[in-house]
């Protein structure tokens, strides 16, 4: 460990310019700007509380919901989202479209060719950025999907089945 940085849950990330990084804890419903070169945070933005943020063209893309307890869990030290919404933040962290999520949810995976790519509890969805219009699903039948991964150069998918121990 180099240098801790308080923020809650960062997911992601960009560089704003060839002095500060952004990273993005929409978890803890925050978006936190540090100094490359001290490493310490120079800006720190509200945002809805949300899931991992993407970037793209300029834009950033999240489902934001509500925050909700882990079972048996102090909602104080642990919870979840529960998402409600597909946004997109301009460059100044301000909602410029929002739409109703898609159907059980995730996060959002990456971008590719103006595609956002959705993980769902059953499979993918796919939306248009420029509008955030459902563009469809693919559901995976008969599984329990427990996590996703995106390749953009590749533009594939991969997903991880649940393991259940003996």
């Amino acid at each position: 460990v180099v240098k801790r940085i308080p923020a809650i849950a960062p997911q992601s990330s960009t560089r704003i310019d060839d002095r500060v990084l952004r990273l993005f804890a929409l978890h803890g419903g925050e978006v936190v700007d540090v100094d490359l070169k001290t490493l310490k945070a120079i800006g720190r933005h509200r945002v809805p509380d949300g899931t991992r943020a993407v970037v793209g063209d300029g834009e950033v893309f999240a489902l934001t919901g509500t925050r909700c307890a882990v079972p048996e869990v102090d909602i104080d030290r642990i919870w979840r989202i529960e998402p409600k919404e597909l946004v997109a933040f301009d460059r100044d962290l301000k909602v410029v479209r929002r739409v109703p999520a898609p159907s059980h949810a995730r996060e959002v995976l990456g971008i590719s060719n103006g595609t956002l790519v959705i993980a769902t509890d059953r499979g993918v969805a796919l939306a248009r950025a420029s509008d955030l219009a459902a563009l469809g699903a693919f559901n995976v039948e008969h599984s329990d999907l427990w996590q996703h991964t995106f390749v953009p150069a590749t533009t594939r998918l991969l997903s991880l089945p649940t393991v259940s121990c003996p």
